[in-house]
C-alpha cells in the first residue's frame, strides 16, 4: 500500500470514528496533529500556533500576527498546545503569562 493510500484509509477510518480531520494534516511540510487533539477557532483562541511551526504563542504576541491565516491553529490553553509537541515562544512566554478566561472574570478579593 502506498503512503497516499494509507493516509486516505486512516483519514476515512478516523472520520468514521468521529475524529476531526484538522486543516493541513498530511500536507507536505506540515506537522501532523494527533487525531484526538481538537483546535478552537484560531481567531478567538487565547493560544495559537502555525501548522508548520513547533512554537506556540499568546494570540497577542508579535510573532503570532505573522502566521498566515490558512496555517493558524488555536488552542484553549498552553497545555493543549504542548500536547501537540509544540514549545512555548521565548518572547511572549505563554506558559508563564497565560491567564484563563475564568480567572480574568473573577473580581479581586
Amino acid at each position: 500500500m502506498t503512503a497516499i493510500a494509507r493516509r486516505i484509509v486512516l483519514t476515512v477510518a478516523a472520520a468514521a470514528l468521529g475524529a476531526a480531520v484538522l486543516p493541513g494534516c498530511g500536507a507536505k511540510g506540515r506537522r501532523d496533529l494527533p487525531l484526538n487533539v481538537t483546535t478552537v477557532d484560531p481567531h478567538t483562541a487565547p493560544v495559537v500556533s502555525g501548522s508548520r511551526s513547533n512554537i506556540y504563542h499568546l494570540s497577542s504576541c508579535l510573532y503570532a500576527r505573522d502566521i498566515p491565516g490558512e496555517e493558524l491553529l488555536g488552542y484553549r490553553t498552553p497545555q493543549e498546545a504542548e500536547q501537540t509537541n509544540r514549545s512555548p515562544c521565548a518572547v511572549c512566554k505563554p506558559k508563564e503569562r497565560f491567564v484563563a478566561p475564568e480567572e480574568e472574570a473573577k473580581p479581586n478579593e
